[in-house]
């Protein structure tokens, strides 16, 4: 004697909701597609741009950024913060 089971079909998600979906990613998408942009913008403009120095050089520039984004970073992740 065989039993049937039956599968549940596969749920359809609305177009909204998928659209809400991409959605969550859209401010990082963005970012990285001007980030991409702006490089490849240096890199036709300006010959030196793809060196290893002017990567180092803008390192160091912006340690003190880098630094303090670190520590705020760990101050909300501890709840250290009180608003």
């Amino acid at each position: 004697m065989s039993v049937l089971t039956r599968t549940p079909a596969p749920l359809n998600r609305s177009r909204i909701s998928r659209l809400q979906g991409k959605a969550r990613y859209a401010p990082a998408l963005a970012t990285t597609g001007l980030f991409l942009a702006m490089f490849a913008a240096g890199a036709v403009m300006y010959p030196g741009f793809l060196s290893g120095q002017v990567f180092l050089n803008l390192l160091i520039d912006n340690t003190f950024l880098i630094v303090l984004a670190v520590g705020m970073t760990f101050v909300i992740l501890t709840g250290g913060i009180d608003l």
